[in-house]
């Protein structure tokens, strides 16, 4: 007998999109709440929609073979466009699922001892920007204070980025820093001047050299990071599947009653360089990376008893999630079943307002009307929340931020140079209109952010049970899930 239930996995066409995918006669394609969202499978076998076990080759579960567009040549400049960034249309059919056994796992330290978290504590997210796959610097060219004095432009940006990032937590002094697109390059020029007596515990430099030493072209280099205060008990690395030509991500960090998990997750939307027909498939596969850190959690000793923080850069807009623009990133439904508080939202509500002031009402980390460092390397606009920290009952939040949102206005030649060569493309600068459009302010203006990403900084109390915290975490927990149902409601009515 058939599950009646699982018919809302599957849509008998797809219509997620600005164009058409269509599955077989005898196919139906996943829907949006699925892991295998945008795939097509038996319409008598839905509930394959949620299976883990989806290969390639799987004759139950197939890509959409007859993709319609409307315009093959715009299609084609799509394809063409996304190659230059490195979307490559070979890679979107493979799964994300890591399977028990076929995933790289790093242990770097396991100790029998750790350190207990304070009651009340901050902790800082941020996308550094640091991957680095040319040549490696001379030592000597870095001096103690993180100051680089050779000539590659890539550097000289980079460090003049780390010198923000460090002047920022040398301020704030946060009780943990946890990275995304980190190396040890930018490392180098980061832990100096101090930021080694802040943070005694870091953790990349201690990475077997088989980690490190990956194929440019294949892989990108270790991307999660952490700096702490405190001494944790375990720590490990996972690399993610992904559908592009590198793995992403995954860092579990655990202290005595606190767990840490740092994403990076697949890369790739709409918005994306070339990307606009395929989507779907970097959807997907956030949803299985979501779904691989659902079931680790599960895995996780003592888990129940600790406070959890998934936090890192979701490459999905976290906005969606309680809005009802969930339709164009379905990963969000995946997200919702873990049933984490998300910082922001609780400290500023659903609608993001501060004190009155709307500027930055959505908390973005991704917004190319302020960032013109992440503008002018791609002139492309994006306007979203990729950046989030989330937290079980455990925790309660107490105030939620973007930081690293302010500029360094760049006024030397030689750093001026530098931000031409390094952040805008070859392929705008042989534009003449586009270079202008760049230079509008006049040659020498250029602001330096320290990221492409701004971060996001929370502060957080441990609970005590069944007290007056506690009721407080649950209150911003139900007008989370009070207002995801509203909209639904609102929208069942259109």
């Amino acid at each position: 007998m058939k599950n009646k239930k699982s018919k809302k996995y599957t849509n008998k066409k797809g219509g997620w999109g600005n164009f058409t995918r269509n599955c077989s006669e005898n196919k139906s394609e996943c829907g949006p709440d699925t892991i295998n969202f945008g795939l097509c499978v038996d319409k008598n076998r839905p509930e394959l929609c949620n299976s883990l076990d989806y290969d390639i080759s799987n004759p139950d579960i197939i890509s959409l073979s007859n993709l319609q567009v409307d315009d093959v040549v715009e299609y084609n400049q799509n394809v063409i466009r996304g190659k230059e960034k490195r979307y490559s249309p070979d890679h979107f059919i493979e799964p994300c699922i890591n399977k028990e056994g076929d995933n790289e796992r790093v242990t770097v330290i396991d100790n029998t001892t750790g350190e207990d978290i304070p009651q009340n504590f901050s902790i800082v997210t941020m996308n550094a920007l640091g991957i680095y796959m040319e040549k490696h610097p001379d030592p000597s060219e870095i001096d103690g204070a993180g100051n680089y004095h050779g000539t590659n432009p890539r550097l000289l940006i980079m460090s003049l980025r780390a010198k923000m990032m460090r002047d920022y937590l040398k301020a704030e002094q946060p009780d943990i820093v946890c990275f995304q697109e980190m190396s040890l390059f930018y490392f180098n020029f980061l832990y100096k001047d101090g930021l080694e007596q802040i943070y005694p515990h870091y953790y990349e430099k201690d990475l077997p050299e088989s980690m490190m030493k990956r194929d440019i072209y294949k892989e990108k280099d270790v991307d999660v990071f952490i700096l702490s205060k405190f001494k944790p008990k375990k720590l490990s690395f996972y690399a993610l599947k992904g559908n592009l030509d590198y793995t992403d991500s995954l860092g579990v960090f655990e202290f005595n009653n606190l767990v840490i998990i740092d994403v990076y997750l697949q890369a790739g939307s709409k918005a994306s360089p070339g990307q606009k027909y395929f989507w779907k498939d970097y959807s997907r596969c956030r949803s299985q990376q979501i779904s691989f850190i659902q079931n680790l959690i599960s895995k996780i000793e003592n888990i129940r008893e600790k406070g959890l923080i998934i936090l890192g850069d979701f490459n999905f807009d976290l906005n969606s999630v309680e809005t009802e623009d969930s339709k164009n990133w379905p990963e969000s439904f995946i997200l919702q079943g873990l049933r984490l508080l998300d910082s922001w939202v609780a400290i500023n509500g659903p609608d993001g307002k501060i004190k009155g002031n709307e500027t930055w009402k959505s908390g973005l980390t991704e917004n190319t009307d302020k960032n013109t460092l992440r503008y002018n390397s791609k002139l492309e606009e994006k306007m979203f929340r990729y950046d989030g920290i989330f937290s079980n009952e455990k925790l309660r939040p107490r105030e939620s931020m973007v930081i690293l949102d302010n500029p360094l206005a760049l006024t030397r030649e030689n750093e001026i140079r530098a931000y031409e060569e390094t952040i805008i493309p070859n392929t705008i600068k042989k534009i003449p209109e586009l270079f202008a459009r760049i230079r509008k302010n006049g040659y020498g203006n250029y602001d330096l952010f320290a990221s492409d990403h701004f971060g996001v900084s929370s502060h957080f109390s441990f609970n005590s049970s069944g007290g007056k915290k506690n009721k407080k975490t649950k209150k911003y927990r139900r007008k989370s899930i009070n207002y995801r149902k509203s909209r639904k409601s609102i929208k069942s009515r259109k």
